[in-house]
Order: C-alpha cells, then sequence, then structure tokens
C-alpha cells in the first residue's frame, strides 16, 4: 500500500511564513506548458552557478 506520510513536510521551508502560504505556492504550475519559457527558467535555474573545470577552494584563516 502505497503511503504519502513520508512525502509530507513536518515543518515549514524557509521563506514561508504560514501553512496557507506554502500551501498556495504549492497549487501553482511552474512547468513549461503553463508559463512562458522565461519564466520557467527563472523559476528553476539554480541559485549558485559555477563554470565547468574551476575548483572551488576553501577559505583558509590568515593566522596559524
Amino acid at each position: 500500500m502505497w503511503q504519502a506520510v513520508k512525502f509530507q513536510a513536518t515543518t515549514l521551508p524557509h521563506p514561508f511564513e504560514t501553512k496557507g502560504q506554502y500551501e498556495r505556492s504549492l497549487r501553482v504550475p511552474i512547468g513549461p506548458e503553463w508559463t512562458t519559457k522565461s519564466t520557467f527558467q527563472n523559476a528553476t535555474k539554480p541559485r549558485v552557478m559555477v563554470k565547468t573545470g574551476r575548483v572551488v577552494e576553501p577559505i583558509s584563516a590568515p593566522f596559524k
């Protein structure tokens, strides 16, 4: 039997303050079938982009 409990949020994700805000955001379709191409790309693009081949070095303390 299929259990939907494991897919339910137990706490509110970061930008939401109320349960109603979160549920309202889930009702808005963001697929390319319902929105323009540019809107879909802006809504689904990654927040951080790193060019391929570049190595991101960790920050080191200036003192030892």
